[in-house]
C-alpha cells in the first residue's frame, strides 16, 4: 500500500500482479492496470511531482517497473536484481530516482531520466549499497528486506536485512559501482551507525547464543520529524531507536578492582514529557523520592500495579508502572517493581529490559538492595557470567549479612561458568569483514519497545508512526490484528480486528486520521476515529498478547497445524463485506494472496 502526497488516492499490488488506484474521497477505483510482473507484487510508489500519473512497482520476480497510469503503459523496465525486490523508495527532494533493496543484498538506484538496458549477468553499475562487501556472500546474512529515507534529513538511508541489524548510511558519501561476490577488509565510511536491540547484539558478542535465522528487520520507517527510526523484527518486536541521540548497549567494565556500567541506559529524560520532573532532574534534585513525596495518582498507579502482580497479571502491571514513569520518572520504585514483572513475565527481551530498569532504579537510590540483587539475576539470565560475578563480589561486601543469596548465587554462576567453558560456543555465522564485526558488537541500543504481536509467517510485515507528530505506533501481525501503543509510554492501547489471516501492509494518511490495512484478504481496509463502539475492537488486549508471545516461541510447522485444523471448523463467509461508517472497505475481484 501507499498515499499520494496529499492522500487523496491510495496504490495497491498484490499476488494477483495487477496495480489499483483508489480514490479515497469518492469511495471509487481510479485506474486498474496489469503490472507485467510474473511474481508477487511486493512494493508500489508515487513518484513525486509526475501529478500522480508514474508509478514504479518492485516484485518477486526480481524487476523494478515504472508505469504510466494516463496511458496504462510499461514505460521503463530495470531487471538488475539478482533476488526479490522487497522494497523500493523515492524521495521529493530527488523525483527522477528510484531506490531497490532486493534479496540479492543490494539497495540500487535508478534515473528515470536516463535510458538503461540490463547486462544479462546483472552487473549494472547502479549498486548504491551492497552488503556482501561487508557481510560476505552467503544468503543468510545479506538479503536486503527494507529501505526508508529519512523525511528530513534525506541524506540518510535505513536498511534492514536478514539479521537484527539496521544500518543507517549518508548518502553523500554514497557512490554507484557494480555489485561485487567478494569481502572487502576496507571499512565502509558511508555507514554511520548499526542499530540493534541490546539482548540481541550483546549476546552475539558474549557467545552466548548463536545467530538465528529468522531475525530479519521486515520493515523499517522515520518519524515524521526525522530522528527517530521504527523497526518490526521477525520472531521479536516492534522497536525504536533514536538517531541523533544514539543509545549505547549496557555495558559493564572494571575500573580499580570495582565493577562500573560504562555506557548508562537512555536517560531518565526520555521517559517523561513532564516540564517539572525534567527541570528537577536537570538541576540534580530530588533523587531519592518516597510515599510522602510523590503525587496520589502515582501511588494509585503504582499501587493497582502491585496487586497486578501479585495475582500473575505480569502484562497488565507493566502497564500501571510505566504508565506511573511517564508522570514520575524519579522514583526507583517503578523502575524495581517494573523490573520484577519483567523478569516473571520472562517474555523475549524481558530480562535485558529488566537490567536497564534495574541500572535506573540504581542511579536513583544507589543502595537499593533489591535492585543489586536483580541485577546479578539478570546477568546471570542473559549468560553474561563475568560480570555477575564481579557484582555477586561487590554485592558480598555492601551486604555481607546476605549470605543465603550470597552463597546460592556463586554456585550458580560457577556452575554456569563451567558448563560455558566445557560446552564451548558453535556459531552458525558466517564470515563478515573485522569492521562489521567491530560495528555489530558496537550497534546502538533501543529506546522504547512495543511487544504483543506476533511476526513470524511473512517478511513483509509493516509498522508505522500514528498522528501528525507520531505519538502512537501501529503494527500488523500474524494473528489478523492491528496493534496500537502509546509511543511514550510502550504501553498498548487498542487492538483492532483487520484480517481473517495476517495483516501484512499498514500505512498512516499523510494528513488526516486514516489508517489503511491490508493482509490475506483480498480487500483494503480504511480506519478513522469513531464515537460508538466498533464491534471489531478487542477487548481482552493481553490475552491477546500472551497468545501471540506463545505463537512466537512455538514450532512453524506446529502453527501451520493448528491454523488448519481452525480453518476446518470454519465456514466460509459468503459475499462482500458491507461498508461501515467508521471504515472504509475496497475489495477488488482478485483471488486470495498467498504469503511472501
Amino acid at each position: 500500500l501507499e498515499w499520494n502526497s496529499d492522500g487523496t488516492l491510495l496504490a495497491s499490488g498484490s499476488d494477483d500482479l495487477d496495480i489499483f488506484v483508489w480514490s479515497i474521497y469518492n469511495r471509487s477505483n481510479a485506474a486498474c492496470m496489469h503490472s507485467g510482473h510474473t511474481g508477487n507484487i511486493f512494493s508500489v510508489k508515487f513518484l513525486p511531482f509526475t501529478g500522480d500519473h508514474f508509478i514504479v512497482s518492485g516484485a518477486e520476480d526480481r524487476e523494478v517497473r515504472l508505469h504510466d497510469l494516463t496511458t496504462f503503459q510499461t514505460s521503463q523496465i530495470w531487471s538488475c536484481c539478482r533476488g526479490r525486490v522487497k522494497r523500493l523508495a523515492v524521495s521529493p527532494q530527488s523525483p527522477h530516482l528510484i531506490w531497490s533493496a532486493s534479496e540479492d543484498g543490494c539497495i540500487r538506484q535508478y534515473d528515470t531520466r536516463e535510458i538503461h538496458t540490463c547486462s544479462p549477468e546483472g552487473r549494472c553499475r547502479n549498486v548504491l549499497i551492497d552488503l556482501k562487501r561487508t557481510c560476505g556472500a552467503g544468503p543468510n546474512y545479506t538479503q536486503c528486506k527494507c529501505l526508508s529515507i529519512n523525511p528530513v534529513r534525506t541524506e540518510q538511508f535505513a536498511v534492514g536485512a536478514l539479521d537484527p541489524y539496521v544500518r543507517l548510511y549518508d548518502n553523500r558519501i554514497l557512490s554507484l559501482s557494480y555489485p561485487s561476490n567478494e569481502l572487502s577488509s576496507s571499512p565502509d565510511p558511508s555507514c554511520v551507525a548499526h542499530f540493534a536491540p541490546g539482548h540481541i547484539s550483546q549476546s552475539y558478542r558474549k557467545h552466548t547464543r548463536s545467530m538465528p535465522n529468522t531475525i530479519a528487520s521486515t520493515y523499517v520507517t522515520f518519524s515524521p520529524c526525522g530522528d527517530e527510526l521504527l523497526v518490526n523484527l521477525s520472531g521479536e518486536h516492534v522497536y525504536l531507536y533514536n538517531t541523533v541521540n544514539l543509545q549505547p548497549v549496557l555495558t559493564y567494565i572494571m575500573d580499580e578492582g570495582t565493577p562500573i556500567l560504562l555506557h548508562e541506559p537512555s536517560s531518565l529524560l526520555t521517559h517523561s514529557t513532564n516540564s517539572l520532573w525534567k527541570r528537577k532532574l536537570m538541576e540534580n534534585e530530588s533523587r531519592e523520592l518516597n510515599e510522602e513525596t510523590v503525587s496520589v495518582q502515582v501511588r494509585k498507579l503504582r499501587d493497582d500495579g502491585n496487586a497486578l502482580y501479585r495475582t500473575n497479571y505480569y502484562t497488565e502491571a507493566i502497564a500501571k508502572y510505566s504508565s506511573a514513569l511517564i508522570i514520575c520518572p524519579l522514583w526507583h520504585v517503578l523502575y524495581s517493581n517494573r523490573a520484577t514483572c519483567y523478569l516473571k513475565r520472562n517474555w523475549f527481551g524481558d530480562v535485558y529490559a529488566a537490567l536497564k530498569d534495574t541500572e535506573r532504579a540504581l542511579k536513583l537510590c544507589p543502595l537499593h538492595q533489591k535492585s543489586h540483587q536483580r541485577r546479578i539475576k539478570c546477568l546471570k539470565l542473559l549468560g553474561w557470567i563475568k560480570e555477575g560475578l564481579w557484582f555477586l563480589n561487590m554485592y558480598s561486601k555492601m551486604f555481607s549479612d546476605d549470605k543465603e543469596f550470597i552463597k546460592n548465587t556463586t554456585t550458580e554462576l560457577n556452575k554456569l561458568d563451567m558448563e560455558s567453558s566445557l560446552n564451548g560456543f558453535h556459531s552458525n555465522r558466517q564470515s563478515i569483514s573485522s569492521w562489521e564485526q567491530t560495528h555489530q558488537q558496537s550497534a546502538c541500543d533501543y529506546n522504547e519497545r512495543y511487544i504483543g504481536h506476533c511476526n513470524t509467517h511473512t517478511d513483509i510485515k509493516e509498522t508505522c508512526f500514528i498522528g501528525q507528530r507520531g505519538n502512537y505506533i501501529a503494527a500488523g501481525s500474524d494473528d489478523g490484528n492491528v496493534f496500537i501503543w502509546e509511543k511514550e509510554s510502550g504501553n498498548l492501547v487498542k487492538i483492532l480486528q483487520a484480517d481473517e489471516s495476517i495483516v501484512n501492509c499498514i500505512q498512516w494518511h499523510p494528513e488526516t486520521c486514516i489508517l489503511a490495512t491490508s493482509g490475506i484478504e483480498s480487500v483494503i481496509k480504511l480506519w478513522e476515529p469513531c464515537s460508538t463502539a466498533d464491534p471489531r475492537t478487542v477487548d481482552d488486549i493481553y490475552k491477546v498478547c500472551k497468545s501471540n508471545q506463545t505463537r512466537m516461541r512455538m514450532d512453524p510447522f506446529e502453527i501451520m497445524l493448528m491454523r488448519m485444523g481452525l480453518r476446518m471448523g470454519q465456514p466460509i463467509p459468503e459475499g462482500n463485506m458491507i461498508i461501515q461508517d467508521e471504515e472504509v472497505i475496497i475489495q477488488s475481484e482478485s483471488s486470495r494472496c498467498r504469503q511472501s
